[in-house]
């Protein structure tokens, strides 16, 4: 099993780095594809949930659903928060703002002006071009990508499961010491559908299937920079690249949280979602905390009976 992890682990994160550094797809759903297609062979893997002891969690369970939360509230704030170039950002702007540029947008925006007119209006913005309120502008944009990424990370979802069995850290982290329980799950290469509490359709995209946590520190997009510039003025951009941004935001950790080994689904929600989100994943196996109670543990056992779920003891002391 430990091979298998370890093997769809490496594939998965070739896979995006490539296609993060050939800026190879487009299209999302050719993007989540090609992204599971050279890992295929792993799946199914195996992946824990280490859960407390309260009556939310026990409930989640009886019904087989996997609470998607929002990462922006996460305890580290950088989760999820990219690193930017400044300077990347700029030549975005620098290129859209050309000679050529301004000439098509006041054809467009005043046809029947004369042309000595236009040349009139284009040598203005050219001149303005070099003042000091050029800098400005682009200082502007700069700072209303860092809140568009703050927008982002608000919309951003996820689900965490790692691949520590029996894990004594996890169990005291996420488990209330002990007296919780963990579910086993076998997860394979396949979209799960969200569901919310929002009346009406709910439009919440999944970003990409299963992905595993990178240790590194935050997310290098310096060389992307230009998909995140786009949003400042609604610039379209291919939407495989855009979710692949996203995605890479999401991957990376700082290495104080290597212990947990965390892969994670993501999520992006429509932005009127009400209430909890979920994935329905029914587990394949409950381990009852070795401090779990006697009402816990016979809850547990209700649920599994119900279910057709296996339960075990926890091996860890």
């Amino acid at each position: 099993m430990g091979d298998n992890i370890e093997n769809a682990r490496r594939l998965i994160l070739h896979q995006i780095e490539k296609l993060f550094n050939e800026r190879f797809c487009n299209n999302i759903v050719l993007l989540r594809n090609e992204l599971w297609r050279t890992a295929e062979n792993c799946c199914p893997i195996t992946l824990y949930r280490y859960r407390p002891d309260n009556l939310y969690e026990l409930d989640a369970l009886d019904r087989g659903e996997v609470h998607l939360s929002r990462i922006c509230d996460f305890d580290d704030p950088m989760d999820t928060f990219p690193l930017l170039c400044p300077e990347k950002i700029d030549e975005v702007i620098d290129s859209q703002c050309t000679e050529s540029n301004i000439r098509i947008l006041i054809e467009k925006q005043y046809p029947l002006l004369p042309e000595e007119e236009k040349e009139k209006y284009c040598s203005l913005v050219i001149d303005w071009f070099s003042t000091e309120k050029y800098d400005d502008f682009k200082y502007l944009i700069k700072e209303t990508i860092s809140e568009r990424v703050d927008e982002l990370r608000q919309r951003l979802r996820c689900a965490c499961f790692t691949e520590a069995s029996e894990s004594k850290f996890m169990w005291n982290e996420y488990a209330n010491s002990g007296k919780g329980f963990c579910l086993e799950y076998q997860l394979e290469n396949g979209m799960y559908e969200c569901e919310c509490n929002r009346i009406g359709p709910c439009d919440i995209t999944l970003v990409t299937s299963f992905l595993p946590v990178v240790y590194d520190g935050q997310a290098d997009v310096y060389q992307h920079s230009h998909v995140l510039a786009g949003y400042y003025d609604n610039w379209l951009i291919p939407s495989g690249e855009e979710h692949l941004v996203k995605l890479v935001m999401a991957l990376h950790k700082r290495p104080q949280y290597k212990r947990e080994k965390e892969w994670r689904i993501l999520a992006e929600d429509c932005g009127e979602c009400e209430g909890a989100v979920f994935v329905k994943i029914p587990p394949s196996r409950i381990i009852v905390g070795p401090k779990c109670s006697d009402e816990i543990r016979a809850c547990l056992k209700e649920i599994a009976n119900k279910r057709g779920i296996p339960t075990v003891e926890s091996r860890c002391e």
